[in-house]
């Protein structure tokens, strides 16, 4: 009878014999680190491999706290400490790191500093040689492989936009032995076909697998070429020699067409404000000859005679009037000037028939304080001579004079029996 087993059973009997194989646990793995990556979780997830062969790895939060003391990066040489395990969603073993130590540097990553350090004595890497996308761009030329992604990605930014006629595509292998040579003899035919701008890149990928990109044959093709040249190689953090030769560097394909669009966009944009600023000058220059046309046109009326004495006239009439207003105002300004004078010399009079009264009275009441008369009814008496003079000292008094005594309500004759003096 035909046994069926499931791929789960088959999975998990392979598991068990690589977790309980003593040869595969605490192991000491030494190879390069690739395609590092720190994802937000924490994990840790990369490649170690060698000239033969590559292993999957994965190092837990919990263990990149305490299993490394330095942040892991491609082209490390490491020594990986840890067990041997299955996946089983993907099928594939992977080395579940505790422990991850620096051995030395790669290969891979000391030939890359190499180049680098050799390319940039030679002056190849330098800004002065860099070439500016042009203004105006209507065919791209793109040396990379034609069933790759990076095509379909640079001609899904590109399609129906105005500012490409034509992508020209040259086909070449992006890894393996001959891929350096057929990039770069992939360069150097495209440029025959004159482009106004040459892609050369191709999608991501492990990092060995961008060794075409890492060569001095496609770097020194790259310098050569006349055409501005805009290296994509890879995702972001991926670094080659081609990005720093190229006259540009793109992250990815995908953001190398969408700097040539957004380039032809900002040129398009210049294009209009310096339009814009055309024809602001030609509206002001017009304006400016219709004012002088139209100065022009006032001096040949001002010339005509019927014109000037139109203008007499007018300006006579007008005179007439401001005389009139003038006059009218000062004329309104005097009657003003003459009421309020009028209301003063009221105010001044009233003042002063005020005052004058107020004087009167108090004379009256002073007067009135004097008067014998007020003294008299007091019980004062008035004396007097026979003469009618007034006596103040007995002095002038002798006996047997007739003295006038006078009351409030009269007066008296008396006879002076007789005078006596103070001592």
């Amino acid at each position: 009878m035909e046994r069926i087993i499931s791929v789960g059973k088959i999975t998990a009997y392979l598991r068990n014999l690589i977790t309980t194989d003593p040869g595969l646990m605490n192991v000491n793995v030494k190879g390069e680190a690739s395609n590092v990556t720190y994802h937000s979780s924490g994990h840790l997830y990369f490649t170690c491999k060698d000239q033969e062969a590559q292993m999957p790895c994965v190092m837990w939060q919990s263990k990149v706290k305490t299993g490394m003391d330095f942040r892991l990066k491609n082209g490390d040489a490491v020594v990986v400490s840890g067990n041997v395990d299955l996946y089983a969603p993907s099928g594939k073993y992977q080395l579940m790191a505790q422990k991850i130590r620096l051995y030395g540097q790669g290969d891979i990553y000391a030939e890359y500093q190499r180049l680098k350090k050799e390319l940039t004595e030679r002056g190849m890497t330098a800004e002065a040689y860099k070439q500016p996308l042009p203004s105006v761009v209507r065919r791209i030329g793109v040396v990379t492989s034609e069933n790759g992604r990076a095509i379909t990605d640079i001609l899904a930014v590109l399609k129906d936009h105005p500012c490409v006629e034509t992508v020209l595509l040259m086909p070449c292998a992006v890894e393996g032995e001959s891929s350096a040579v057929s990039v770069a003899e992939g360069i150097c035919r495209i440029r025959e076909w004159e482009p106004d701008v040459i892609i050369v890149g191709r999608g991501g990928g492990s990092y060995e697998s961008f060794g075409a990109y890492n060569t001095e044959i496609v770097a020194q093709a790259v310098f050569d070429c006349e055409v501005p040249v805009i290296s994509a190689v890879g995702h972001e953090d991926d670094w080659v020699i081609t990005d720093l030769v190229a006259d540009l560097r793109a992250t990815t394909p995908t953001k190398a067409a969408e700097m040539i669009v957004a380039n032809w966009e900002a040129s398009h944009r210049r294009l209009d404000a310096f339009s814009d600023v055309l024809n602001a000058d030609l509206d002001h220059l017009l304006d400016a000859y219709r004012h002088s046309l139209h100065i022009l046109e006032e001096k040949v009326r001002r010339l005509d005679p019927k014109e000037r004495l139109r203008e007499v006239k007018t300006r006579l009439e007008l005179i007439g009037k401001r005389l009139d207003l003038v006059c009218d105002r000062r004329l309104a300004d005097k009657r003003s000037a003459l009421v309020l004078l009028e209301e003063r010399m009221e105010q001044g009079m009233d003042r002063i028939l005020e005052k004058k009264q107020r004087d009167l009275q108090f004379c009256a009441a002073k007067l009135d304080a004097l008067s014998p008369l007020k003294r008299l009814a007091s019980g004062y008496v008035f004396l007097q001579n026979d003469a009618g003079e007034p006596l103040k000292s007995v002095s002038g008094i002798r006996e047997e004079d007739i003295l006038q005594l006078r009351l409030q309500d009269g007066s008296v004759k008396a006879r002076v029996l007789e005078v006596a003096q103070k001592l």
